[in-house]
């Protein structure tokens, strides 16, 4: 619930399109997914948690304890949500220019990784 709630917040700071205001509205009668989209939310969603199961079985059949295993994939996770958040921010390439166009994901990301230092390493958690 962290990761999804604070990745959430760095879009809030996302820059506005350029020529934003001179498209007109979308159209009503299209869902709000297209195909494609939909597409990519089932594949990413896919491999990350492909991923994610991929390390856990990995690690427990070389002997390291399922608590190992479990927060390697919580990590898995975590990191695949950071790369996503870089890769939907916009239409280019994620190493380009303009990876660096919204500060404030960098800010929102070392959050979500200060907060995944504790769920990692604070007993309590």
């Amino acid at each position: 619930m962290v990761s999804a709630l604070t990745i959430q917040f760095a879009f809030i700071f996302e820059p506005a399109e350029s020529g934003i205001m001179k498209r007109g509205p979308r159209d009503v009668t299209k869902g709000i997914l297209g195909k494609y989209d939909v597409f990519e939310v089932v594949y990413v969603s896919l491999l990350i948690s492909g991923l994610g199961m991929f390390f856990y079985d990995m690690l427990t059949n070389q002997g390291l304890s399922a608590v190992v295993g479990s927060t390697m994939t919580l990590n898995v996770i975590i990191f695949g949500k950071i790369f996503y958040l870089f890769n939907l921010q916009n239409d280019h390439p994620v190493l380009s220019k303009y990876l660096f166009r919204n500060k404030m994901s960098f800010i929102i990301v070392g959050i979500l990784l200060a907060l995944q230092a504790m769920i990692i390493y604070w007993p309590a958690m």
